[in-house]
């Protein structure tokens, strides 16, 4: 977190490979925040490889997917990450027991 406490002070392009790998979903929102004041600034530009749907969902981000035909957008509802997720959330009992087979 210090990185983004610290280091988003703008004026560049920013490439992360999950920033969010080590963080909590409350940490993973501080994350975003910092990056959110260092584009309204004007003078930032971000690219984010990450699984987290948290990140993904960030207002205005385009999202690439890596497919056998080349990057193609996807809407983050749309990723797998996000799909597993909301599934799990939404009956996570029903959920375990699909994936354990019981």
């Amino acid at each position: 977190m210090a990185l983004f406490r610290n280091r988003l002070s703008g004026g560049g392009v920013y490439l992360f490979d999950e920033p969010e790998a080590a963080l909590s979903p409350v940490l993973q929102i501080e994350c975003l925040q910092s990056v959110r004041e260092a584009e309204k600034r004007g003078d930032a530009q971000f690219v984010i490889a990450t699984h987290s749907p948290f990140v993904m969902a960030y207002p205005g981000a385009t999202l690439l997917h890596l497919t056998p035909f080349g990057l193609m957008k996807r809407p983050f509802q749309q990723t797998e990450h996000f799909q597993v997720l909301s599934e799990c959330y939404k009956a996570p009992e029903d959920f375990m027991n699909t994936i354990f087979d019981e």
